[in-house]
């Protein structure tokens, strides 16, 4: 049986059918509009997951779903693009702009993961963090389904008069809202052109708008206007569609040459992300822009979330990039629990490297879009100094997205002749590049899991290497090699954590960057050391390389 749920409850559907040319799907949708609610469905391009672009199917009886004891599991988190990605086709935007070809572009990117367990847990989960007017969801047969979550209307039609209220600016919860003149200047764009649309499909002078509304939501506020109109008699949903989709908002202006700009420079097809779903009864229709979408191929066992935001010419990309994030929130919140991690050593009342690990939870906040408690941390730390002026201590810091924040405390022994065994292990990219970077709980299961595998055999730590034979890093530390008296470590650009003790070796000169291929540590013409906050520098050795089969 295909299912939906639609603003409030479950109900079958039947009699449908999928389009692989959009315009067919508006002209069903105009046979159709008379023999009862339709429940429809419109892709902004084809997807990977194999779906049609459109589909349409006469919405039946009533159901009831039971929830009760399912769940879900979300695994293996993956970035379509990291922020230094992200800032370079920002950049090829605003040249873009510079060359008079757009004023505006909204530029996407998805998040994919696996997915196992119930999608119906997964959906009212992701309704919890973001409840909004008409939530929708529907499943096709166990092959796919979207979960939408969107608070954008795309328009209402009652009769001849339709309504369709443009999102543009985006803030957090936390934040002040104040409407500064670029976020006008996007907004106003995108109603002109939404005026231009309606406009043309609309009785001549019937165009009206609201500027500039305010739209509160769990985890952020929206910036919406309204534009409304009366429609021309005898419009065919052909007419209406060609005229209106897709929504401005998620393509840019002047809208066909943007998304031509868009068809270049995103790597990923959007699918049914900023396309369309909706219902149509008679002379009435809703559509919602298809935004906090989540795409399923229930097959396949994955899954992808797309997000985005307009590009002008004075946009920042870590701003963009943090908006963008934010957008997210709902689904981290909801299905990882996402936060940020530091653990520090405190020793005899003091955090020697304190400063540094300050430095990253600034820079990790500002990508990841947290909000950012300073002064409170700094002060709960200050407390622990009093509280352990005597002896050696772990102290564990989690941020979460909201700025709350943990702190734990525990005992540490260490042992300064201990010399730690390492097992060579091929890496898999699991994230972009900046959940590497900064220490998140995105990768955190991952490098425990495989840790625990390690000690298990009889090592103390993992060393991994990436498909070109170059050394990276370990669970818990990075890696230092000395070469004839001098020490150094392999570069970010290979894509690896940050770590603070890294942060303050090069920041004091001790230590550089350089590549370290397998064939040199085999050849033994480099010394092996770990290095982390807690343990500082520790010598190690590797004997053993690890098949393939265990990368994860």
């Amino acid at each position: 049986m295909d299912l939906a749920f639609i603003k409030d409850s479950w109900v079958e559907l039947r009699e449908g059918a999928f389009f692989d040319d959009i315009g067919e799907a508006w002209d069903a949708i105009e046979r159709q509009r008379q023999d009862g609610p339709l429940f429809v469905y419109l892709a902004y391009s084809s997807g990977d997951a194999g779906y049609p672009v459109a589909g349409l199917w006469k919405i039946g009886k009533k159901v009831v779903i039971p929830t009760i004891g399912e769940d879900f599991n979300i695994t293996r988190l993956r970035f379509g693009q990291g922020f230094y990605e992200f800032r370079d086709a920002i950049r090829e935007i605003k040249t873009r702009i510079r060359e008079g070809y757009t004023y505006q572009v909204n530029y996407t990117f998805p998040v994919e993961f696996d997915f196992s367990g119930s999608p119906v847990a997964l959906f009212f989960s992701l309704l919890r963090f973001q409840p909004v007017e008409w939530p929708m969801a529907v499943f096709f047969k166990g092959r796919f389904g979207f979960l939408c979550l969107s608070p954008e209307l795309f328009f209402e039609m009652k009769g001849r008069d339709i309504v369709m209220e443009p999102m543009k600016g985006t803030w957090s919860v936390d934040e002040t809202f104040v409407v500064d003149e670029k976020t006008k200047a996007e907004n106003l764009m995108i109603v002109d052109m939404i005026r231009n649309d309606l406009g043309r499909v609309s009785c001549f002078g019937s165009v009206e708008v609201d500027l500039f509304i305010r739209r509160d939501y769990k985890t952020l506020v929206q910036l919406i206007s309204r534009v409304r109109s009366r429609l021309k008699d005898n419009l065919s949903y052909r007419q209406l569609f060609s005229a209106l989709f897709p929504c401005a908002s998620i393509t840019g202006a002047p809208k066909l040459e943007t998304m031509s700009i868009i068809d270049d420079l995103e790597e990923y097809r959007r699918g049914i992300y900023t396309g369309a779903i909706g219902v149509v009864d008679g002379d009435y229709a809703r559509f919602s822009v298809a935004i906090r979408t989540v795409e399923l191929d229930l097959l396949k066992r994955r899954g992808r979330l797309g997000i985005g935001s307009g590009i002008v010419w004075d946009s920042r990309s870590h701003r963009e990039y943090a908006e963008d994030l934010l957008k997210a929130r709902f689904f981290f919140s909801s299905v990882f629990n996402f936060h940020l991690i530091e653990t520090m050593r405190l020793e005899d009342g003091d955090f020697p490297l304190l400063e540094y690990h300050f430095q990253r939870l600034e820079e990790a906040t500002t990508i990841f879009g947290f909000r950012y408690p300073h002064m409170k941390i700094r002060r709960a730390l200050d407390y622990l100094r009093q509280e352990y002026k005597d002896g050696l201590f772990r102290v564990r810091l989690s941020l979460f997205w909201d700025g709350t924040y943990k702190l734990e405390v525990s005992p540490f022994y260490e042992d300064k002749e201990a010399v730690w065994r390492l097992m060579l292990m091929p890496f898999a990219k699991l994230a972009s590049r900046e959940h590497l970077l900064y220490k998140t709980s995105l990768l955190r299961e991952y490098f425990d899991e495989t840790l625990r595998y390690a000690r298990d055999k009889g090592y103390d730590e993992v060393l991994f290497y990436d498909k070109d034979g170059y050394l990276l890093q370990g669970c818990i530390s990075n890696l230092f090699l000395e070469e004839k008296g001098e020490l150094f470590t392999p570069p970010l650009s290979l894509g690896l954590l940050n770590g603070v003790y890294r942060r303050y070796m090069l920041g004091s000169g001790k230590v550089r960057e350089a590549r370290v291929c397998l064939d040199d540590l085999m050849e033994g013409r480099v010394r092996l050391y770990m290095g982390n906050a807690l343990r500082f520098l520790i010598p190690a050795t590797c004997d053993r390389l690890v098949s393939e089969e265990l990368v994860r």
